[in-house]
């Protein structure tokens, strides 16, 4: 439980205990006494209570151990004050020299992150509001005191687009622990580097989970690094164990981006901030300004494809999301059909989905594979898309990276396994794309979260298509498409850590609750040259 969240109660370990009876064929005559005794085990045994079923919830929430000292391994730090604080001139340099112009939000979140020595810091940075302009400024006033920089990312799409404009190396948080727990093989160069001058940054961290941050972070301040961690905790969160990062940003009133710079009309910008933060009056633009498009059962994913097609026509960088792999899957289908027809593609490769690819074709990559090189340090990732020139007869596929325009070919053992047509992509691949368009489908249970990331990714217009039930149009029982998104828009899906449980249980039964020291009181000011 604790690799996928932070907080579980009786269902989950009941949906999993099932799960892994099915997977490992548990005979149906022991199979109700066997998930019983697992699930008594998982809660009683190996977990941790948080909060009773008579706390007055009706659901009782457990955590673990290791999920607890996670979190509060990651509180000590942001607690500590000790780190380097960089002088006012070398800041306010690097702010006007910056190539593009930061605007005052992003100057001061600059000035606080370069000069707060807190050991451990977090800032808010909501889609669109030029955070990689700002840490970009910040990583170049680092480096003019003396120091060097390291970005860090949960994934290795992320970790690129970083890099393309960190004076450092970047990786991938997993790359940096796997690295920790195998220190007899060879290590990156920039694993050597890291001292106490080293600023770490590291993007999207409310999309990494709890136990992988405690772990890199620990090591990474234990050899002296201060570090950086920039996120939305709004958008989409880990697939883990998650929720630390709000609990970080209220504890130590995180400071954060608020002007979004990214969108042209900045009446949607001003739409998409109200439904970040759950108010439904937001959609009002959308509705208004015909972004939301509505259709019956299949007739949504075919307009919708109609007119994602039409955008690329139009020579746009358009994308097309959805929520779950069905619906990429039957996307990714009718847009093959729609942009591709009956004409000939040479050589095809077959899937056991029933999915064709062939030249033509855009794909994606689903895994990240270092031996797959692209340059000395370039790679094949997951989530880049490619152009397909050639099916070869042995299953392999020689293609062209939309992302830099190198080609190369894909084995055929990888391509069998890591590759899926690439017209569309679900929401949570999307974070962290922009495009000039997005085209999104909503079938009704998406979350706000899902919602705020779709309609952030394009830069001039994006689309709602709202999958309505087949059927009479007039059925009473129909909801209708603005309700549908008023339901998407107030449902709160962000993680909840097992700190915050502990301490609304300790609220409401009106007790002081003690889950951590206070923060320390900030230390001398530290240079990087001492």
């Amino acid at each position: 439980m604790e690799d996928h969240r932070a907080v579980w109660g009786p269902w989950h370990v009941r949906a999993e205990a099932q799960r892994l009876a099915r997977e490992h064929d548990v005979p149906l005559t022991v199979l109700s006494d066997a998930v019983e005794q697992v699930i008594d085990l998982s809660l009683n045994a190996h977990s941790i209570q948080l909060r009773a079923a008579d706390d007055g919830a009706g659901t009782a929430l457990y955590s673990s151990t290791r999920i607890l000292d996670a979190e509060q391994s990651l509180i000590d730090r942001a607690d500590d004050f000790d780190a380097p604080r960089l002088p006012t001139p070398l800041v306010e340099s690097a702010i006007d020299s910056s190539p593009v112009a930061l605007n005052e939000g992003q100057q001061t979140l600059v000035r606080e992150l370069a000069t707060s020595g807190q050991r451990l810091q977090v800032a808010l940075a909501p889609a669109g509001t030029g955070k990689t302009t700002a840490v970009t400024a910040l990583a170049n006033a680092w480096t003019a005191a003396g120091g060097n920089v390291l970005g860090l990312a949960p994934s290795a799409a992320a970790a690129q687009q970083l890099g393309n404009h960190l004076p450092g190396a970047c990786d991938t948080l997993s790359k940096y622990r796997w690295t920790l727990d195998h220190l007899d093989r060879p290590r990156p160069a920039w694993w050597e580097q890291v001292d106490r001058r080293t600023l770490v940054i590291g993007d999207e961290a409310a999309m990494a989970n709890t136990p992988l941050l405690a772990d890199v972070i620990g090591n990474l301040t234990s050899r002296g690094a201060t570090v950086r961690m920039l996120g939305d905790d709004q958008q989409l969160a880990a697939i883990g164990a998650g929720g630390i990062v709000r609990d970080l940003a209220e504890r130590h009133q995180a400071p954060r981006l608020d002007q979004a710079v990214r969108f042209q009309n900045p009446e949607e910008a001003a739409a998409v901030a109200k439904i970040r933060d759950g108010n439904p009056v937001g959609l009002r633009f959308h509705l208004a300004n015909g972004r939301v498009h509505e259709g019956a059962g299949t007739l949504a994913y075919t307009e919708m494809i109609r007119a994602w097609a039409s955008d690329r026509a139009a020579g746009k960088d358009s994308i097309m999301l959805a929520s779950t792999r069905d619906d990429v899957a039957l996307l990714n289908q009718l847009a093959q059909r729609q942009l591709m027809g009956e004409r000939y593609r040479g050589r095809l490769m077959q899937f056991d989905d029933g999915t064709q690819i062939g030249a033509g074709d855009r794909i994606i990559t689903r895994r990240n594979d270092r031996g797959l090189a692209l340059s000395r340090s370039d790679w094949v990732k997951n989530g880049d898309r490619w152009m397909v020139h050639e099916v070869r007869r042995d299953g392999s596929l020689i293609v062209t990276s939309e992302r830099n325009g190198r080609r190369t070919t894909l084995p055929a053992n990888y391509a069998a396994e890591h590759v899926q047509l690439g017209y569309a992509t679900t929401i949570h691949t999307a974070q962290g794309l922009t495009a000039d368009t997005s085209h999104t489908l909503l079938t009704g249970g998406e979350s706000r979260q899902q919602l705020y990331t779709a309609i952030t990714r394009g830069r001039g217009q994006n689309h709602l298509h709202c999958a309505t039930p087949a059927g009479d149009a007039l059925d009473p029982a129909q909801r209708a498409t603005t309700e549908l998104l008023v339901e998407i828009a107030q449902r709160d899906e962000r993680p909840t850590s097992a700190r915050s449980v502990l301490m609304t249980v300790a609220v409401n039964r009106e007790t002081r609750p003690i889950p951590s020291p206070p923060p320390t009181a900030p230390r001398q000011p530290s240079s990087l040259a001492r």
